[in-house]
C-alpha cells in the first residue's frame, strides 16, 4: 500500500498569509463602515472592486485551511489582477480631461494601492512555498490562525448583504440614486459635502441664440 506524506507549511508562511487575511478583513471592513456610517454606496465598479477583494481572501483562507497551494496564490493573483482593473478604470476616469476635481484619494486609489500589494505579496510567497504542492485534505488550525479565517467569513457575509441591499437582483444604482432593496428612510445618508452628488450644471446659451 502506497502512502503520501504531507508537507507541513512552513511557520512564516502561516502566519503571512494570516495577516495578509487580517489586513483584507479590515480593508473590507473600512469599506462597509466608509458605506454605512459616511454614506458612500459604491457604484459598480466599488461593487467589482470589493468581490475582487473577497476573492482574494478566498485564496488566502485556502492557504490556511488546506495548506499553501500555487492554485491559491493563483486565484488571489486573478482576484488583484481584475481588481486592479476596475480600479484602474475609475482612477483613470477621473484624469480625463473635463472631470471633476477631487481632494485627497478616493478610495479606489486606496483600492488599487491594495491590488499592487497583493500582486508583490503573492510574488513573494510563490518564492517562499516554491516546494508547496496541491492538497484536498483541510488541516488542523490553531486559534490564532482560525481568527482571521472566520473573520474573514463574517465580513464576507456583510459585504455580500450590503451589495445585495444596494443592486438587489440587478444592475447597481447610479451614485445617489439609493439601495435597491432598502427603504429611504433607512439609507445612510452622506455626512461629507463632497459626497453629496453634484448638481448637473445647465449647458450655456450659444453665442448668437435668442434668449
Amino acid at each position: 500500500m502506497m502512502t503520501f506524506s504531507v508537507r507541513a507549511p512552513r511557520p512564516a508562511s502561516v502566519v503571512f498569509n494570516a495577516l495578509a487575511l487580517l489586513a483584507l478583513c479590515v480593508m473590507l471592513g473600512l469599506a462597509l463602515v466608509w458605506e454605512f456610517a459616511y454614506g458612500h454606496a459604491p457604484d459598480s465598479s466599488g461593487q467589482l472592486q470589493r468581490l475582487a477583494y473577497l476573492l482574494a481572501g478566498a485564496g488566502l483562507l485556502l492557504n490556511l485551511r488546506f495548506g499553501p497551494s500555487p492554485v491559491h496564490y493563483a486565484l488571489v493573483l486573478a482576484a488583484a489582477l481584475g481588481g486592479t482593473v476596475a480600479a484602474g478604470s475609475q482612477v483613470l476616469s477621473r484624469l480625463a480631461p473635463g472631470a471633476p476635481a477631487l481632494s485627497g484619494p478616493q478610495a479606489s486609489t486606496w483600492a488599487l494601492a491594495g491590488y499592487a500589494a497583493l500582486l508583490v505579496y503573492c510574488t513573494f510567497m510563490l518564492a517562499l512555498d516554491r516546494k508547496a504542492s496541491d492538497n484536498a485534505m483541510p488541516r488542523r488550525v490553531g486559534v490564532l490562525t482560525a481568527l482571521p479565517m472566520w473573520l474573514f467569513l463574517i465580513v464576507a457575509l456583510a459585504a455580500t448583504t450590503a451589495a445585495g441591499l444596494r443592486c438587489g437582483v440587478s444592475a447597481c444604482p447610479a451614485p445617489g440614486e439609493g439601495y435597491a432593496w432598502l427603504a429611504p428612510e433607512w439609507e445612510p445618508v452622506p455626512v461629507l459635502a463632497d459626497l453629496q452628488p453634484a448638481a448637473r450644471a445647465a449647458p450655456a446659451p450659444l453665442a448668437g441664440a435668442p434668449r
